[in-house]
Formats: structure tokens, sequence, C-alpha cells
């Protein structure tokens, strides 16, 4: 029995040999695969800074496109105003003769009949 006693030592000294080493290999795997892991979530972390402040979409592009839109809505804004203007005086020619006179003295010269036109110029 002795024997086969020294066998059985042998034989698990082989074994903690064998699983220690295994345990190394498994350990440089794992190593490996954590600096693998991290590298890859490094190179998404970058990729996503990037889309963040550079990219499409990004905090630079959308305050630019406020501005734009800001820009815009004064653009709109002073154009319903004229538009509310041009109501005005289209409602005003509609109804009566009044504007439609004061238009034509103003815009293209016209006097009444049996009236005097005086242009007065002023020395330079």
């Amino acid at each position: 029995m002795h024997k086969s006693g020294d066998v059985l030592v042998q034989m698990t000294s082989l074994d903690f040999a064998n699983l220690s080493s295994l345990f190394l290999v498994v350990c440089g795997s794992v190593s490996r695969m954590f600096k693998l892991l991290v590298s890859t979530l490094f190179v998404l972390l970058i990729a996503l800074q990037y889309r963040l402040w550079v990219g499409e979409n990004s905090l630079a592009h959308i305050v630019r496109l406020q501005q734009n839109i800001s820009v815009q809505e004064r653009d709109n804004q002073r154009l319903k105003d004229r538009n509310q203007v041009l109501a005005h005086e289209v409602a005003a020619l509609k109804i009566g003769l009044d504007a439609v006179e004061e238009r034509a003295r103003t815009d293209l010269g016209m006097i009444k009949e049996n009236e005097t036109f005086f242009m007065v110029i002023e020395p330079q």
C-alpha cells in the first residue's frame, strides 16, 4: 500500500502542478479578456463623447439650431407685423375712397380737377 500511497502522492502533486499552470493560463486569459473589455469600453466612451461634443446632433449643433430658430422667429414677427399693416391698408381701400385718394396723391402725384399743384423747391 505504501507504493500506491506514493503513487497517489505523486499524482496529487502532478494534479496540483497541472491545476496551478491551468490557473495561470486562465488568469492570463481573464486578464487579457479584462484588458480587451476595458479597451472596448474606452473606445465606446470616446465615440459617444465625440458625438456629444462634435458630431451631428451635438451640443454645439443644438446651440446653432436654437440661434437659427430665434432669428427666424424675429423675421416671422416682423413679417406678421408688415402683413397686418398691409391688411389694414387693403381693408381701408375696400371701404372708402379717401384711402384711394391719399395713395394716388402720395404715390402717383395725382391732383384733383380744378386743383392747383405747387411744388416748393428749397435752395441747397
